[in-house]
């Protein structure tokens, strides 16, 4: 008999808490709002094609995720043929995902960001997408991406050319989902140390060049290459340029490691 309730109760969780797709409801929806739109003047024939791709790509929501891309692509003039191409391109995305992206792209827009035109504040908000960045919002990815770029075009800061901000950014947004905490600030602290001229005392491309390099294997913090660092010196008497290559390289392949094992860990989980 307790086995029988275990049972029931377990079905009856598992049942509950799944998320049932309604395509007829979605497709309904979403050619009903694009009918009655004011924002853009469709033909029957794109309205069925953008809610078919709802209807194939959302269980709920679709409605809202067109709303956003819609009224976002208007606001910044684009033509109706381009907004068609690019929303079907992008209802397949979450709808926290969408809110992201167009939050993103209307700011960097209007900022006119690292003075980009209208097609490279696209393509830069798409890379964002694409890697992931707009899934923890709680990271504040947009925040971390414009306070990074104040500081890399600030005179009394970094001072470096809009060019080389991109390029810097570039190598960054694969690694912002990553992050569960804002990435800027883990960013800017281990810049900082290495800049520290009590410490490691690198000049800022050197210390970009290696925080860019920490990041990109996960690393959130340099207490342990400053440990490691001056304890070899200290007690080993090594060089600093001898003692700073192996800190760097076994704070890297220590979490480099970390991350494989984890990946495997997720593999075996997979597995039926």
């Amino acid at each position: 008999m307790k086995k029988l309730i275990f049972t029931f109760i377990s079905t009856f969780s598992l049942t509950s808490v799944a998320t049932i797709c309604t395509p007829a409801v979605e497709l309904i929806k979403s050619s009903e709002y694009l009918k009655s739109s004011k924002i853009m003047s469709l033909n029957s024939s794109q309205v069925i094609e953008i809610a078919s791709q709802i209807a194939k790509s959302s269980c709920t929501e679709g409605d809202e995720k067109l709303e956003h891309l819609i009224s976002t692509f208007s606001k910044l003039g684009f033509d109706t043929t381009y907004s068609v191409q690019k929303t079907l391109s992008l209802v397949t995305f979450d709808l926290e995902e969408i809110k992201g992206y167009t939050s993103a792209l209307k700011t960097l827009f209007l900022k006119k960001f690292l003075d980009l035109d209208i097609n490279s504040t696209i393509a830069l908000t798409d890379q964002l997408l694409k890697n992931q960045a707009f899934k923890n919002n709680k990271s504040n990815p947009l925040k971390s991406v414009s306070d990074l770029t104040s500081d890399c075009l600030d005179k009394n800061k970094w001072g470096l050319y809009p060019m080389a901000c991109r390029d810097i950014l570039d190598q960054i947004i694969p690694h912002l989902s990553k992050f569960q905490k804002p990435f800027y600030p883990i960013f800017n602290t281990i810049l900082n140390d290495l800049k520290d001229e009590n410490i490691f005392g690198l000049n800022l491309s050197e210390a970009l060049k290696i925080s860019i390099q920490l990041v990109s294997s996960e690393v959130h913090s340099s207490d342990d290459l400053k440990k490691s660092y001056m304890y070899l010196i200290k007690e080993w008497k090594l060089s600093p340029s001898e003692a700073f290559k192996i800190a760097l390289n076994n704070v890297i392949q220590s979490s480099l490691n970390e991350i494989h094992k984890e990946n495997e860990k997720a593999n075996e989980a997979s597995k039926p």
